[in-house]
């Protein structure tokens, strides 16, 4: 009989740590500054309206996604590589927070 272990961390036991961009108000907000992943986009309420979501610090470029309908308490999970960052820019003072790493 043969004995194996795994190696590496227990899937169970792992914490995935992210870091967070939040806004209540209409605009851009430059969600990651950078290159990294985008984890998620969570609605939290407020006055609902459009979301445009840009690989990219500054809310132009390359369009992600565009969030026509946003409904509160929605989450929209993406773990999507970013070339240049992320940005939102919402059409309304739309209560969002944005999780991501780098």
């Amino acid at each position: 009989m043969t004995m194996t272990s795994r190696m590496g961390a227990d899937p169970q036991s792992t914490m995935e740590m992210w870091s967070y961009a939040a806004r209540a108000s209409s605009g851009s907000l430059c969600a990651m500054p950078g290159p990294g992943v985008l984890g998620r986009v969570i609605i939290g309420g407020g006055t609902l309206g459009q979301l445009t979501i840009y690989d990219n610090t500054a809310a132009s470029g390359t369009v992600l996604l565009t969030i026509t309908g946003p409904s509160a308490g929605h989450t929209y999970f993406f773990n999507a590589m970013m070339s240049k960052g992320a940005s939102v820019q919402a059409a309304a003072a739309t209560n969002i927070v944005v999780t991501y790493r780098m």
